[in-house]
């Protein structure tokens, strides 16, 4: 652990990430754009996403429909893992030293999974 808080006072981790989180928390707030997406939020490096099946009324989408492990298929075929979280929220968090041109292709990938899951859903039936 002491070695752990020596590591981050030398290679200056906390101002680092201070300097890419907003880059973060804006690529955040642009999956709000999804229609399966019913709220983003996150803190520093650490992001979640409410997946829904209907934005207006906050309809959620039935369990047996395995949303968020649709996501997370997804994400791993495009090279990115995230971890699903009940109550189908995906959670996004990159290594603390992740730079910004990193965190545009961490949010490329995780746009690219979630586009796949929307189609997905659509040849289901799912989503109109």
């Amino acid at each position: 652990a002491l070695e752990t808080i020596k590591i981050f006072e030398d290679e200056n981790i906390l101002d680092h990430v201070r300097g890419v989180s907003f880059r973060f928390r804006e690529k955040m707030k642009e999956l709000n754009n999804f229609s399966i997406v019913g709220n983003t939020r996150s803190i520093g490096l650490i992001g979640g996403i409410e997946l829904v099946q209907n934005k207006k009324d906050k309809k959620y989408f039935e369990k047996n429909v395995g949303i968020s492990a649709s996501v997370v298929n997804h994400a791993q075929k495009n090279g990115l893992i995230v971890r699903a979280l009940q109550g189908d929220i995906i959670a996004v968090c990159p290594p603390l030293i992740i730079k910004n041109n990193e965190i545009d292709l961490l949010f490329n990938m995780l746009s690219e999974a979630l586009n796949d899951t929307e189609k997905d859903l659509k040849n289901r039936g799912i989503l109109c």
